[in-house]
C-alpha cells in the first residue's frame, strides 16, 4: 500500500514538473528572444539551451537556436537545429527562412532561394512583415548570384505588395541601370518614385547623383543635383544637405556659403565640411584651423577626421605632426581610411624625399588593396629614386 503511494506520488511529481517544465521552457524562450532581439547572442544562447533542456520538443526552440548560432558564424550548429526542428515541427516558414539565411551566409545562393520559395509557399493568404522580410533576402540573394532580372521581379513583388518605400525603388531602380542604357528610363522613374517617399529629400537627391555617376550617367546626374539645388533650404538641416550637393560638383565656393549657414544654425558637421571646401580651395591652415577645433570633441576624433588633418599639414610642411596623426588614424581605423591614409602617408614622405619609406608604404598599399592608375605612377615614379 505504501509502496503504491509512493509510485503515485512520483508519477503526480513528475507530470507536475513536466507541466511546469513546460511553463518554465517557454519563459526561457521569451527571454531568448528579448536577448536575441537585443542582439545579445551570448546570453540568447543560453536562455534557448535552458529552454531545450526544459522541453526538448519544441521546434520552434531548436530554429531560434538555430537562428542565435547562425548571428555567431557557428553554421554547422544552425544547420543541426533546423534539422532538428524540422523533424519535430516539419515544415515551417521560420526554419525554411533560416536555412535560406544560412545558405546565404555560405554563399550557396541558388539552395538559399529555393529556401526562401518553399518558406514564401507556407506563409498562407495574410500577408505580414516577415513575409517582407524573405522576400527580401531573397532579393539579396538573386542580386549577389547576378540575377538582375530575378531580382527586378523580387523587388517588384515587394512593391506591389505596399512595401513601396523608397529603398525599395532605389534598389529597383539601381538593378535597371545594370540592365543597360535600354532600361535607363525605367531606372529614373524609380528614383523619382524614391524621391516622392524619402523623408531626406536632399540626401536622396544626393544618392540619386552619386548613383548616377557611378553608372556614367553624368548628364542624368547633374539634372538631379540642378532639381535639388532649386529648392527653397528652410531648415539648417536642407543648408547642410544642399552644402553636400554643391560639394560633390565641386563648386566650393557655393558650397561654403551653405555650410556657413548650417553651421551658424547648430549643425557642427557642416565645420567639418567648411575644412573640407577650404582644403579644396588650397587653404590649408584654415582647413587645418578647423579640423584641429573640431576634434576637441570626441565625436570627430575619427580616422577619417586624423586623416584629414594629416593631409593639410603635409601641404602646410608640418611632416612629424603629420606623421602623428596618420598613425592615429591608422590606429582608429575600421579598415575603411586605410587606402586613403597609406596614400597620404606615402605623399608625406615623397615630400621630405624619403623615398625608400614612400615607395614601401604604396607596396603595402598594393598588398592589400588595387592599384588604380594613379597608385601604379606613383609606385613606379618611387621605384627610380629608391
Amino acid at each position: 500500500m505504501r509502496k503504491r503511494y509512493i509510485l503515485g506520488a512520483a508519477i503526480m511529481g513528475l507530470l507536475i514538473f513536466c507541466s511546469g517544465c513546460g511553463r518554465d521552457s517557454k519563459k526561457s524562450n521569451e527571454e531568448g528572444i528579448a536577448y536575441y532581439e537585443a542582439e545579445n547572442y551570448t546570453q540568447a544562447l543560453i536562455r534557448f539551451n535552458q529552454a531545450i533542456t526544459q522541453k526538448g520538443t519544441v521546434g520552434e526552440y531548436y530554429t531560434n537556436r538555430g537562428m542565435t548560432y547562425l548571428m555567431m558564424g557557428a553554421y554547422d550548429d544552425a544547420e543541426r537545429d533546423f534539422q532538428s526542428s524540422l523533424q519535430l515541427d516539419g515544415d515551417t516558414m521560420q526554419v525554411h527562412r533560416g536555412m535560406g539565411i544560412l545558405y546565404m551566409a555560405r554563399e550557396e545562393y541558388e539552395a538559399a532561394i529555393a529556401e526562401f520559395d518553399q518558406a514564401i509557399a507556407l506563409t498562407g493568404t495574410a500577408v505580414g512583415s516577415l513575409d517582407f522580410d524573405i522576400l527580401q533576402h531573397k532579393a539579396d540573394a538573386q542580386v549577389l548570384m547576378k540575377d538582375y532580372n530575378g531580382a527586378v521581379e523580387t523587388y517588384s513583388t515587394l512593391i506591389q505588395l505596399e512595401v513601396a518605400t523608397s529603398e525599395n525603388y532605389m534598389r529597383r531602380g539601381i538593378l535597371y541601370l545594370k540592365g543597360g542604357s535600354a532600361y535607363l528610363q525605367y531606372a529614373l522613374e524609380d528614383f523619382d518614385f524614391a524621391l516622392e517617399k524619402e523623408e531626406n529629400v536632399y540626401e536622396g537627391y544626393q544618392d540619386i547623383y552619386d548613383i548616377l555617376m557611378d553608372y556614367g550617367y553624368e548628364t542624368e546626374a547633374a539634372a538631379y543635383v540642378e532639381r535639388a539645388l532649386a529648392l527653397d533650404a528652410v531648415a539648417p538641416e536642407d543648408y547642410f544637405e544642399k552644402g553636400k550637393l554643391y560639394f560633390s560638383i565641386k563648386e566650393y565656393v557655393l558650397a561654403s556659403h551653405q555650410f556657413e549657414i548650417a553651421a551658424a544654425q547648430g549643425i557642427s558637421q557642416a565645420e567639418y565640411y567648411l575644412a573640407c571646401c577650404a582644403e579644396k580651395q588650397g587653404d590649408y591652415q584654415t582647413a587645418e584651423e578647423i579640423y584641429q577645433r573640431l576634434m576637441v570633441d570626441p565625436a570627430f576624433q575619427t580616422a577619417e577626421s586624423y586623416n584629414q588633418l594629416g593631409a593639410c599639414m603635409v601641404q602646410d610642411g608640418q611632416y612629424t605632426e603629420a606623421e602623428i596623426h596618420f598613425q592615429e588614424a591608422l590606429a582608429l581605423d575600421d579598415g575603411t581610411m586605410e587606402p586613403y591614409i597609406l596614400w597620404n602617408e606615402a605623399i608625406m614622405y615623397e615630400k621630405q624625399e624619403r623615398f625608400e619609406e614612400a615607395y614601401e608604404v604604396m607596396l603595402r598599399y598594393g598588398d592589400k588593396y588595387t592599384l588604380g592608375a594613379r597608385e601604379r605612377k606613383k609606385l613606379a615614379y618611387l621605384r627610380t629614386r629608391c
